[in-house]
């Protein structure tokens, strides 16, 4: 089965900022920052309840998943989401410097 993914706007928003962190520190790296991303966010589109539970999950009413990719230099980052019948929900993105999720209480799926 093929999953539709589904970024949030918080979520775009959080890959926005982080790629431009990254950019300014490296033009290069973010784009390898980014590719890693869509290589992630690819695998969501197969198989996405094979990933763990995010520590957020015990804080929300939907089940969080995390999907952690890494850069070329080993940083990790999350891809935080829900899934609902055939559609994955990316809910933020996280980065190894980033504290825990408190905020998915406020965000709504469509």
């Amino acid at each position: 089965m093929t999953y539709t993914v589904v970024t949030l706007p918080e979520a775009e928003v959080d890959f926005h900022k982080l790629y431009q962190y990254i950019s300014e520190r490296s033009v290069q790296g973010a784009h390898a920052w980014a590719n890693a991303f869509s290589d992630a966010f690819r695998k969501l589109e197969h198989n996405p309840l094979s990933y763990s539970l995010a520590p957020e999950s015990a804080d929300v009413d939907d089940d969080v998943y995390q999907i952690i990719f890494k850069t070329r230099r080993g940083n990790p980052y999350r891809l935080l989401f829900s899934v609902r019948n055939e559609r994955v929900f990316i809910w933020a993105v996280r980065g190894f410097h980033q504290d825990y999720a408190s905020d998915l209480n406020d965000i709504e799926l469509p």
